[in-house]
């Protein structure tokens, strides 16, 4: 007789992810298990065998998050954080053992350092997508690395101010502690550009300068427990300035912000700074997919401009097919920047694109001059016609323990506003394209199709 087939298992409820991917969290107490089972490996074998066999797979498992670009996915300080840990594991196994079990040549680890230098901007501060801050980081990460694949144009350390005898962070200790002569560079990378296919983050920059252009967008993993809504999400920076803001986290006692695996995260994404509407991307009406997930699709660098472009069509399955959005840098005498979106949209539905800023924006139809510390940003939408600039706030917060991003009634809080750009009823092939200067008018740009922004050869 035949045997019957096994009982179908129910779907998973919407916004419960069971297969999350291993976090930052998970990979501290991995390599925590992992240095005590090398501590205790004469003194205790049966409990280190018991603790690396509990740490490896997640260990495993979450160190090939850094592959393929070196950048992990659920934000700079958590990768910080994560390679931190992960090289205490390797120089224990080397002083123990004398080989590291090759993890120092993992896709994603020889190109941790070169990413994390592409990842900060003209201004000095990194592209702190998902709940990460502007702060935070651990630099001394990328001394070790320059120590064993080389320095990819990473400043020498600097002496800094004396640090107080009672601080808990590192730094420049763990400069010292990493310290090894290839650390010592002054140079700069041989690209401006950072976009590696199948990557999380690209970058595109006019120069190397503090006052140069630069943008840096992201694909992302939708089933991080701690990430955000925030596939496409962007920084943008222009003559020494942030104009586009990445607002980082919510605070962590509002109700629903902190979920664990197999929790329902809807509540979480319905708070505007971990749900699409607080991210630099575009909706269309919307959040998108809990489980999507995008990755960078193609990069070039020419003398004459950079570019990458994001998949972002797992995203917004819902509502549209095909849907990519490119960054690219224009160099030259007059440097300009473009952000562009290409999708096919379902039905009919109105296109909001948004940039958080702590600009003044003064909209004009299809232009919009962006102020602050007394420099200029001009923004311009190239395409399609009919598509206009307005300015957006931020919600009102929603418990006493939240971020007050824009203003309340007495004129206190973040002072976050939003450039919005609307395309009403759009449907069909779209091409929404903008371009921004520092430059006194809108650079003559001829918008072409994502698909022909590099050539087949």
């Amino acid at each position: 007789p035949k045997k019957k087939a096994p009982p179908k298992k129910a779907a998973p409820k919407a916004g419960k992810e069971e297969d999350a991917p291993v976090n930052s969290e998970q990979m501290t107490i991995a390599s925590a298990l992992l240095l005590t089972a090398i501590g205790f490996v004469d003194e205790a074998p049966d409990m280190a065998k018991k603790c690396a066999n509990e740490a490896s797979k997640v260990f495993g498992e979450g160190i090939q998050r850094f592959a393929p670009g070196g950048v992990w996915p659920e934000g700079m300080a958590a990768g910080d954080s994560v390679m931190d840990y992960a090289i205490m594991v390797i120089q224990s196994l080397r002083s123990a053992a004398g080989k590291d079990l090759g993890l120092t040549m993992l896709e994603g680890i020889p190109q941790f350092g070169l990413a994390r230098l592409h990842l900060y901007g003209p201004t000095g501060l990194p592209f702190n997508y998902g709940d990460s801050t502007v702060g935070g980081g651990r630099p001394w990460v990328a001394t070790w690395l320059c120590g064993l694949h080389g320095n990819p144009g990473i400043p020498a350390v600097g002496p800094g101010a004396k640090m107080a005898v009672t601080s808990s962070y590192f730094g420049h200790a763990g400069h010292f502690m990493y310290y090894n002569p290839h650390a010592a560079g002054d140079g700069t990378p041989e690209s401006t550009e950072f976009a590696m296919s199948g990557g999380i983050a690209a970058t595109v920059r006019s120069g190397w300068g503090k006052e140069d252009l630069y943008v840096a967008v992201k694909g992302g993993d939708n089933r991080d427990l701690h990430g955000q809504l925030d596939i496409g999400s962007f920084i943008l920076e222009a003559g020494g300035v942030r104009w586009g803001l990445e607002l980082g986290a919510e605070n962590d006692r509002v109700p629903g912000t902190d979920v664990k695996p197999g929790m329902d995260r809807t509540k979480r994404y319905s708070l505007f700074l971990e749900g699409t509407a607080g991210q630099n991307t575009r909706s269309l009406g919307d959040n998108r997919e809990m489980d999507a997930r995008a990755s960078v699709l193609l990069g070039q660098s020419t003398p004459e401009q950079g570019l990458a472009v994001v998949d972002m069509t797992k995203a917004y399955d819902k509502f549209a097919k095909d849907v990519h959005r490119g960054v690219m840098v224009m160099r030259g005498a007059a440097p300009y920047l473009v952000i562009q979106d290409d999708l096919s949209v379902k039905n009919s539905k109105n296109l909001v694109w948004s940039m958080m800023t702590k600009a003044e924006i003064a909209p004009d139809g299809a232009s919009a001059v962006l102020t602050l510390n007394n420099k200029k940003l001009l923004a311009t939408i190239v395409s399609p016609k009919g598509a206009t600039f307005s300015v957006g706030e931020p919600p009102e917060k929603v418990s006493e323990q939240a971020r007050t991003v824009g203003k309340d009634k007495d004129g206190r809080g973040e002072g976050v506003k939003i450039l919005q750009a609307t395309v009403s009823d759009a449907k069909g092939e779209l091409s929404l394209c903008i371009t921004f200067t520092t430059g006194e008018s809108a650079p003559a740009h001829s918008p072409t199709p994502i698909a022909a922004w590099v050539k087949k050869k």
